[in-house]
């Protein structure tokens, strides 16, 4: 009678275990890792090849008989006081940029917003290629694939607000140590804060402190927080310390993005945003909780429009040093803007520049960099779903001197 079989030895399932998990890890290493990096080197090559043909195109529009810059300093400066003989050897920052009439920039809407009867038709641009084949998430993408208005921002002046154009920058540099000047983000929601941290934390070296967060009071708040209040992860810091980057975002796709992602902002859902007004044409308010307790709540009567108003305006009124960039310039002159802001903190910009090419936050959109230049980029996006009399609205209460300031504009039949 045959003896029953012994079950192997402990030891042996151990080492056949071991030899497994090895040979699983050793095709991680060699085959799959290597993959996944080539993939994402790609992508990120996509992205500069994407960038630097923006910039050929606007050395094609130059070449081509862009009008010359009536005024040589690269800086639009957004202040109230603009006296051109103080301009001379002062602005911190001079360097030859193209110059375009404001009726080519997007901003300035050649044409009126879509009716919302009709939506707005993707191949009524006549600098369109109406045969192009459809758009792959999978071909590399290239100037091509970004509509054409895209490559007119970058032609437009960057724009950049501070309390004194001409003394902001050195006297925050004169009055803070070098070991202890920071610099950091604040924005209201969905205008580009951790983009343009990321940026900075990247590119800005400071002398000696990374790119925090955000300023200390917090950078969703408003400005009257600051000195009065500390985000949880600031206690203790220095608030003079920090020279804010305040980021304003055109009042039209920032309403339209609180309209997908709100953060704290609430209001009646009934009212199907960006409907800003209700059935007997009175406005539909919104409270942001920026704290938790009461004291943190703002009420808005007159909605979004009230918000983004109130709360950049406030800002454009400080009186210690900050400034103050849009988003669109983040999003089209990337290396410039963030040199701007780097240099007035008393930073030097990196030798190579990295562009920021995954989305900026985790809990947003997935949009990658090519994805965000074609969305803003194309104005049909800018009205999409806005009705006549939300837009006659937002034109009555917007703020018109902070529009102004930052070259935002609408169409000409809501202003006239």
């Amino acid at each position: 009678m045959p003896l029953p079989a012994r079950p192997p030895p402990m030891r042996l399932l151990i080492i056949a275990f071991t030899l497994i998990v090895f040979c699983l890890a050793f095709m991680h290493l060699t085959v799959v890792a290597p993959l996944s990096l080539l993939k994402g080197v790609d992508h990120l090559t996509a992205t500069h090849e994407a960038l630097a043909g923006f910039k050929t195109t606007l050395s094609s529009l130059q070449a081509t008989g862009a009008p010359p810059d009536p005024h040589p300093s690269s800086i639009t400066t957004a202040n109230n006081n603009k006296n051109s003989n103080d301009n001379n050897n002062e602005n911190e920052y001079s360097k030859p940029r193209v110059a375009v009439t404001p009726q080519e920039h997007w901003f300035y809407n050649r044409k009126p917003p879509p009716s919302p009867s009709s939506p707005p038709n993707p191949n009524s641009n006549s600098n369109s290629n109406t045969n192009a084949p459809p758009e792959s998430k999978s071909s590399k993408p290239s100037i091509e694939d970004v509509p054409s208005h895209a490559a007119s921002v970058l032609t437009k002046e960057i724009v950049i607000h501070q309390p004194d154009p001409r003394t902001t920058c050195s006297s925050f540099k004169q009055s803070i140590p070098p070991g202890d000047r920071l610099i950091a983000v604040a924005g209201l929601f969905n205008t580009g804060t951790n983009l343009m941290m990321k940026l900075l934390n990247r590119n800005c070296v400071m002398p000696k402190r990374k790119t925090p967060f955000q300023v200390p009071w917090g950078k969703h708040n408003p400005v009257d927080f600051r000195g009065e209040h500390f985000a949880k992860s600031s206690k203790g810091q220095v608030p003079e310390n920090f020279l804010p980057v305040v980021i304003i975002k055109d009042v039209v796709t920032w309403v339209n993005s609180m309209c997908k992602n709100p953060y704290a902002a609430h209001w009646a859902r009934k009212y199907k945003c960006p409907q800003l007004m209700k059935e007997d044409l009175s406005p539909v308010p919104v409270e942001i909780k920026f704290q938790e307790e009461e004291w943190g709540h703002r009420n808005y009567e007159n909605g979004l429009v009230e918000a983004w108003s109130t709360w950049n305006s406030d800002w454009t009124r400080a009186t210690f040093p900050y400034v103050m960039v849009r988003f669109e310039d983040i999003l089209y002159n990337q290396e410039e803007t963030v040199k701007l802001a780097c240099e007035c903190a008393g930073g030097k910009l990196a030798e190579k520049f990295e562009y920021q090419d995954d989305p900026a936050k985790q809990h947003g959109g997935k949009e990658g960099a090519i994805d965000v230049l074609r969305k803003y980029g194309d104005e049909s996006n800018r009205f999409k779903g806005w009705r006549e009399e939300d837009l006659d609205f937002l034109s009555r209460v917007v703020d018109e001197d902070l529009m102004n300031m930052f070259e935002y504009r609408l169409p000409p039949q809501l202003t006239s």
